[in-house]
């Protein structure tokens, strides 16, 4: 947590100074498989000891409802290209983040 009274521009940069930047590139390729129960994505290398892909549902144990469907202006925000909604998903990260 950055000392009381940081100003932004000291926290960019106390940020900055921190970033490592030689760092390789690691790719873990495509999620190829799926979970029997939930068909959840996975990536190959995680299987657990059983030889099976259990973090999603516990092998079907866990089971979720349904999404609700979401209101048509939330909908209307994501997908449109119009002034406000351009607006909206440039800034969503900030706008969700003051809600907790």
């Amino acid at each position: 947590m950055p000392p009381i009274g940081l100003g932004e521009q000291q926290m960019t940069n106390r940020v900055n100074s921190q970033v490592e930047t030689n760092v390789s590139k690691h790719d873990c390729g495509m999620m190829t498989e799926i979970c029997n129960f939930c068909q959840a994505l996975y990536w190959r290398n995680e299987l657990n000891s059983s030889n099976k892909y259990t973090k999603c549902c516990r092998d079907g144990k866990v089971r979720l409802p349904n999404l609700a469907e979401a209101p048509d202006l939330l909908k209307e925000l994501l997908t449109n290209n119009s002034l406000e909604a351009r607006n909206y998903q440039q800034h969503i990260r900030s706008k969700s983040t003051s809600w907790q």
